[in-house]
């Protein structure tokens, strides 16, 4: 039946064909796919994240969302109109909703189901929405939407929504449980968003979530289980820094803050873990401040004992110009992490490989400074910063052409042509050598190696060393303040409150 909403269900011939085409479905998913996997092809058509918004040297991959499975996948990163804000984020005084992008659908259907068995769409300009039966499948077409409720099953049954904005989705009211999708759980409602700019089939799955609800499910995936309580409250400050940064960054300027992967930082979503929950209940409405303002608390899983500057490692600008981001110019740190699985570690590439990895991205960024290179001559470091790690790499070609190249650019360019992590490098703090056509790297750490270091942090927490004192030694200047929650969203510098040190 048609409602006003603007919602139009299927004739009975609809009908019929939709039931037969669901009978289809179910038969020949239980003769094509044994135990619920699927195919390479059809996870890749989904998957793939954008990079970090704030990685000057971002080339649209990344390692992907929990529930993507992917690496090294690709996608068209939007080019914003607006130019992003030049001063960073004064500390909110209520709680914000932060977007999380947990997946980019492309050329197949955005699939969503509830516990309860319903789930309620509307049309951003929708007069009102209607309650559909999960599983839902989500179309995006030329003019609108295609919905199917019961998606899969005999009873699935077409709509049509005439509307090219985002679609709300939401759980049905006093319903317990989270919305799921691709196996996992997650927080907050849903927006679904058409991208038009990739093709008519493409569509971004993004959740909002209140930040406090936000931070446990990003604890539980950046940390080991068997970790520190101090390093979890640590990172629970840090991850909301950054993701109050990266809302600012973002606001009004893109459909969603972050991805749910690490290319801003990785998210479990809904999460039951204690430690994670405890740690983040513990630090409510701290940030971290400098000047002022939030901030934006870069971090890396292991800095390998040769930490970066964030202007070297993330972007220029005047949000990593500030001394809590910039400690490696102050010169070598003690080692923090020697303990760690990833402080050291080496990687072999054929010269022809990675001569088409560097090419390829070379020719796909417009960078015609960095290519195309004819075969590899020499590959040595020329700049390194205040405490030895690698920053510039200069490559000879086999017909004497010289290539100046940043080594972060680098690894990015080495990683968007990878086949998994095992075929990446995990960081850009290289020793180069040539030796029998093969390219041996000799690396340390894993991640850019700016602000945080992980592995550092459980070391000091191990020590007895405080959540305060843990962010002191890694962002030095900075203040950690407790914000009081206010019916105000317009935050001052007379609002902040010294926390106690934990």
């Amino acid at each position: 039946m048609a409602v006003n909403s603007g919602w139009q269900a299927p004739s009975q011939a609809g009908r019929f064909i939709a039931t037969l085409a669901a009978i289809v479905i179910v038969a020949w998913g239980y003769m094509t796919i044994p135990s619920g996997c699927e195919t390479e092809g059809a996870v890749r058509s989904r998957t793939a994240l954008p990079g970090s918004p704030l990685e000057k040297n971002s080339t649209g991959s990344s390692t992907a969302a929990p529930i993507a499975r992917v690496d090294g996948a690709t996608d068209v990163v939007e080019k914003p109109k607006t130019p992003p804000p030049l001063q960073r984020p004064f500390p909110p005084t209520s709680q914000p909703n932060i977007r999380v992008r947990v997946a980019a659908v492309r050329d197949e259907p955005v699939q969503l189901t509830h516990s309860s068995g319903w789930l309620w769409l509307k049309g951003e300009n929708a007069q009102s929405g209607r309650t559909f039966r999960s599983p839902v499948a989500v179309y995006p077409v030329n003019d609108g939407w295609r919905i199917v409720e019961a998606f899969g099953t005999t009873q699935a049954d077409n709509y049509r929504l005439k509307e090219i904005g985002p679609l709300q989705v939401r759980a049905p009211q006093n319903s317990r449980g989270d919305i799921q999708f691709g196996g996992n759980a997650y927080l907050g409602n849903v927006n679904i968003v058409r991208r038009a700019d990739i093709n008519e089939n493409a569509a971004d799955l993004v959740f909002v979530v209140p930040l406090e609800e936000y931070l446990p499910g990003v604890l539980a995936k950046e940390l080991f289980k068997g970790w520190q309580a101090n390093t979890y409250q640590a990172q629970a400050i840090a991850a909301r820094s950054y993701a109050a940064c990266e809302m600012e960054w973002w606001r009004n300027r893109r459909h969603y803050d972050v991805v749910a992967g690490q290319a801003s930082q990785a998210w479990v979503g809904a999460t039951s873990d204690a430690k994670s929950l405890d740690a983040v209940a513990n630090t409510r409405g701290q940030y971290l401040v400098f000047d002022g303002r939030v901030v934006p608390a870069y971090y890396s899983s292991c800095c390998g004992g040769l930490p970066s500057s964030a202007v070297d490692s993330i972007r220029d600008g005047t949000w990593t110009q500030i001394t809590p981001l910039n400690i490696a110019d102050k010169g070598r740190r003690t080692m923090c992490c020697e303990k760690a699985p990833v402080a050291k570690w080496q990687a072999s590439f054929s010269i022809s490989e990675t001569v088409d990895r560097m090419n390829e991205w070379a020719k796909q960024a417009g960078r015609k400074d960095l290519g195309p290179m004819n075969g590899m001559k020499s590959f040595v470091v020329v700049d390194k910063n205040s405490v030895g790690r690698s920053m510039t790499f200069l490559i000879t070609d086999k017909n004497g052409k010289r290539f100046t190249w940043d080594a972060s650019d680098f690894r990015v360019a080495l990683n968007s042509g990878a086949n998994g992590s095992r075929d990446s490098l995990k960081s850009s703090a290289l020793e180069p050598r040539i030796d029998g056509g093969r390219l041996i790297l000799d690396g340390r750490g894993y991640g850019h190696g700016a602000g945080m270091c992980q592995y550092g942090a459980e070391f000091m927490a191990k020590s007895g060393k405080s959540p305060r004192a843990i962010l002191e030694r890694y962002y030095p200047g900075a203040t950690v303040v407790t914000m009081p929650e206010t019916s105000s969203a317009t935050a001052t510098s007379s609002a902040l409150v010294s926390s106690p040190k934990p």
